[in-house]
């Protein structure tokens, strides 16, 4: 299976642990331990499911915030105390804590609305935390990874609204009225590498890569 989130052995599931080393590995070179992470848009699940790619003794606290209504809830997983709790990153003052060591975000940048909502989510990042990893879906992958179409992204916002209200399109489903079609549509917006380097002007941009092409951008500065 390429993308099935209860599959752990799908080629999705199997990228984001992959991910996770990777992202272990950047923070295991700061040479600090102990650290609280922020974690924008995620889920305990994904935790659950990736925490073991994590060197041990990293994080000593993960707060996981995500869009209201959320059931306040504390967790202990592989020895991390985890705070879920709801929140906007495009209202900073809805943060538990108003500085992290560093704030992780996988797959949400690109579902938070127009650029200019992006870039307020891009400086919540870059102000609250000291560090940053932000994963997000290339634009020009030929799949698009929510919808699962030919270059979805490129399309007309017409053309889109059109198939996502007439066909059954990836685990977006099919939506017949137009307006939530078109609003769904409009809310996923991919980006480019122009837009994250503009995003993200301090950080690197990193290339994921399927079959040579880049699937995914990993944007960060824990490297140079």
């Amino acid at each position: 299976m390429i993308s099935d989130p209860g599959n752990s052995s799908s080629l999705s599931a199997r990228a984001r642990r992959k991910r996770v080393e990777f992202f272990g590995s950047l923070v295991a070179q700061l040479g600090r331990r102990d650290l609280s992470l922020l974690d924008v848009g995620g889920t305990l699940n994904y935790w659950k499911l990736n925490g073991p790619a994590l060197p041990p003794g990293l994080f000593a606290e993960v707060d996981i915030v995500n869009l209201p209504p959320v059931e306040p809830a504390s967790h202990e997983l592989h020895g991390i105390a985890f705070n879920v709790y709801g929140g906007d990153a495009l209202d900073p003052g809805s943060l538990r804590l108003q500085h992290y060591d560093i704030i992780y975000s996988n797959s949400v940048i690109e579902h938070v609305g127009s650029l200019q909502q992006q870039r307020r989510m891009a400086e919540t990042i870059r102000r609250h935390g000291r560090h940053h990893f932000v994963q997000t879906p290339a634009r020009t992958f030929p799949i698009e990874p929510h919808f699962y179409f030919p270059f979805f992204a490129l399309l007309p916002l017409g053309i889109r609204t059109w198939l996502h209200q007439h066909f059954q399109m990836g685990f977006m489903g099919r939506e017949p009225d137009w307006l939530e079609a078109r609003i769904r549509c409009e809310e996923t917006r991919l980006l480019t590498r122009k837009e994250l380097t503009s995003l993200f002007p301090e950080s690197r941009v990193l290339h994921e890569r399927l079959c040579l092409m880049t699937k995914s951008f990993m944007v960060t500065n824990l490297c140079r």
